[in-house]
């Protein structure tokens, strides 16, 4: 099950960012004998994910609806941090951005009208 905050969303989408983001930073330093010194520290925040109907591949999967959208966006005007639940994972993040076509350009509005699209996200 996918969740952002506390909005549902199908379970088919595609997250990116997470296996390419590093978790530790390191630094190596010299000591005045010419020593080298490696020192690691956990990062928290600051990784960019990107749920979305298409995946690296181009393939498409997963369907955004009006309703889930409108939700989504009132969401990112408050600015606030929320967590997004992806398959037993939780992560808190900030809606950065979002992006959303038609999928069918005919189709009647509503609030089951279909789309592809993202959402872009800073891990905080």
């Amino acid at each position: 099950m996918i969740t952002l905050g506390a909005i549902d969303i199908d379970n088919n989408m595609y997250l990116s960012g997470v296996e390419s983001a590093s978790l530790v930073s390191v630094e190596q330093l010299w000591t005045i004998d010419g020593n080298s010194v490696t020192r690691a520290k956990p990062l928290n925040g600051g990784r960019l994910f990107t749920l979305g109907t298409q995946n690296q591949s181009g393939s498409t999967q997963g369907i955004w609806c009006y309703e889930t959208i409108e939700l989504i966006q009132a969401l990112e005007q408050l600015a606030q941090g929320v967590v997004l639940s992806y398959r037993g994972t939780d992560y808190n993040v900030l809606i950065s951005g979002t992006t959303f076509t038609p999928l069918h350009q005919f189709e009647e509005e509503g609030p089951y009208k279909k789309f592809l699209g993202t959402i872009s996200l800073t891990e905080v």
